[in-house]
């Protein structure tokens, strides 16, 4: 199994999105992404904690709710970012109720790009505070 520790998942059902996420991924940051269907997200993120999801929020299922408690729950410190297609703002009370607050539509590349600057900067700010 390869290490996700330092590396981003991304959750969806949808191989495109997937495949377009992790060379985005690569090429803007030099990360390595996997993609993670819902049904394995749980049992793979459980292995290996990532640095942080990402979550295509454009079609719900019936299973989100519990996956998303899951995942705050064992992994409360680890951000998920969510993708949605309408207007971020207006879904914001639903996201909020599974402790999600970085919501961002899908295609807003610029919104995207600062949410995940914001987490690897305090990544590394929160790696530089821990004792050596």
């Amino acid at each position: 199994m390869i290490p996700l520790t330092d590396s981003a998942v991304i959750i969806t059902n949808d191989q495109n999105l997937a495949i377009t996420l992790n060379r985005f991924l690569f090429t803007q940051f030099g990360l390595d992404s996997y993609s993670l269907t819902r049904k394995d997200a749980a049992r793979v993120v459980a292995m290996n904690p990532p640095l942080f999801c990402l979550w295509d929020g454009r079609v719900k299922s019936p299973n989100d709710a519990s996956l998303l408690r899951w995942l705050r729950e064992h992994f409360h410190g680890r951000p998920i970012i969510v993708l949605v297609d309408a207007d971020p703002a207006a879904q914001a009370n639903d996201w909020y109720s599974y402790g999600i607050s970085m919501i961002c539509r899908a295609a807003d590349r610029d919104s995207i790009v600062s949410h995940i600057e914001a987490v690897l900067k305090d990544n590394k700010n929160l790696e530089s505070a821990l004792p050596v």
